[in-house]
């Protein structure tokens, strides 16, 4: 298991290809071309149109009339539209309200809501709520590369616990094949009876069985891992021998969380955590939704006004100011059911989602509380258990020593070796499980992906 000839995955290295390759991470990036082209449709209702039409009529050799218009129309955000156009009517049967100067009359005109859509219009309101929809979908972005993140960092840092148990159950096993090897010269030479040699390489075959152990359940992590590694073109990567984890030993511990810390985080959770703020931008939604809902409960008035002039040649003196054409449209339902219970259905989903964001806060809030004292915990736990391998070492060291000098057994080093093993692997599982709770804990606030923003950049 010698570390020289194989490549180590550094975490920074393995947050970087899963923020670059993983189908997740390249999904959220869809999500944010989604909210692009979404505004860029809402904004489309604003484009400028043109528009033309004929109608024509010949039958028994006479025609009976041929209408002719074109123009452009021009939508503007105050909700009046401007237009602008050309008709061209003739023939023996021509409707005289359609008739016109021979060579046709130009206008130029406005429609002007003074009821409904004065203040906003299903076009506004579509725009807005897409403004929010671009904004909202970097925060979902943001929420699916927390999860995203924490899910692969539990399964990288369960790798390197697996890695490192198994590097000690293969060194002691190394040491019991030593030891076995100097009782059984010592057999041979007269100095030891044979049951200690019997007891060697029982204690070989302990050792082998744990090792196997642990490499099943280091094969058993490295595949979980792969999960998270892909590469260009959506092509799936497997750990392979010549991969492996860092030792922890060479893993700086630099991972602590202060109580000025956890003050920073609570103040800045509401404006930090992408969940709170995904039911911010629904609140923003609905209210843009409400204020539509509001303006339709006025009656529907719309005065239109069309400069006339004459084509080709006329000028607005000599077609006068007073050549126009103007209508008012007024419409409003009698009761209003309608409307006002589409009004009171978008208070009530504002409301839940009001009560929504409140439960949801007091959920990330404790969360963030409950992952801190976990850490304050675990903090001690290395301690408590870099003292237990400390001592336990110091134990084994001493029973060393009185077994070279004949003072002890076998047995006694076996017991003082499985003691330190123990207190080694459960060092190991405390130090990983503080490093997967830090995460959690930062992923609970909504800023994991922040405590990688150098890499994610």
């Amino acid at each position: 298991m010698a570390q020289d000839s194989v490549f180590v995955l550094s975490q920074d290295r393995f947050v970087e290809m899963v923020l670059k390759y993983h189908p997740v991470a390249r999904q959220s990036e869809l999500i944010l071309e989604r909210g692009e082209f979404g505004l860029k449709k809402a904004r489309g209702n604003f484009d400028p149109s043109v528009f033309t039409y004929l109608d024509d009529k010949n039958f028994d050799q006479k025609e009976y009339f041929s209408i002719l218009g074109t123009g452009l129309k021009v939508p503007t955000w105050l909700g009046i539209d401007i237009k602008f156009g050309y008709d061209r009517n003739k023939g023996a049967f021509l409707n005289p309200e359609n008739t016109v100067p021979d060579n046709g009359l130009w206008y130029a005109g406005i429609s002007v809501p003074l009821g409904e859509g004065l203040f906003i219009d299903e076009r506004r309101k579509i725009v807005q709520q897409a403004k929010l929809f671009s904004q909202y979908t970097i925060v979902e972005q943001t929420s699916m590369l927390n999860d995203l993140l924490l899910n692969a960092l539990e399964s990288y840092w369960d790798w390197v616990k697996a890695y490192n148990q198994l590097l000690i159950f293969s060194d002691f096993v190394d040491l019991a094949r030593e030891r076995f090897d100097g009782i059984k010269g010592s057999f041979e030479q007269g100095d030891k009876p044979a049951i200690d040699t019997l007891e060697a390489y029982i204690q070989i075959q302990n050792r082998r069985i744990g090792t196997n152990q642990s490499l099943i359940d280091y094969q058993k992590a490295a595949r979980e891992l792969s999960n998270f590694l892909w590469f260009e073109n959506d092509i799936p990567l497997e750990i392979s021998d010549g991969l492996v984890p860092p030792r922890l030993e060479d893993i700086e511990s630099n991972i602590n969380v202060s109580n000025d810390n956890l003050n920073t985080i609570l103040a800045e959770i509401e404006e930090n955590h992408p969940d709170l703020q995904l039911y911010e931008y629904k609140i923003a939604d609905l209210s843009i939704e409400q204020r539509w809902k509001k303006e339709k409960i006025k009656p529907k008035v719309n005065i239109n006004y069309n400069f006339l002039n004459e084509a080709f040649g006329s000028t607005v003196e000599s077609s006068g100011l007073n050549n126009y054409k103007w209508g008012l449209e007024f419409s409003m339902p009698i009761l209003l059911r309608s409307e006002i219970g589409d009004l009171r259905l978008t208070q009530i989903k504002m409301k839940e989602a009001e009560i929504g964001r409140s439960q949801k806060s007091l959920e990330v809030t404790n969360k963030v509380l409950v992952f801190y004292r976990q850490l304050q915990n675990l903090f001690d736990q290395i301690d408590l258990y870099a003292g237990n391998v400390a001592n336990y070492e110091r134990l084994l060291n001493g029973e060393r020593q009185k077994f070279d000098a004949g003072e002890s057994s076998l047995f006694l080093i076996n017991s003082r070796e499985v003691s330190f093993i123990d207190a080694r692997i459960k060092l190991i599982d405390v130090k990983v499980k503080t490093r997967i709770t830090y995460f959690s804990y930062y992923w609970a606030a909504g800023i994991l992906l922040q405590e990688f923003s150098d890499i994610n950049s």
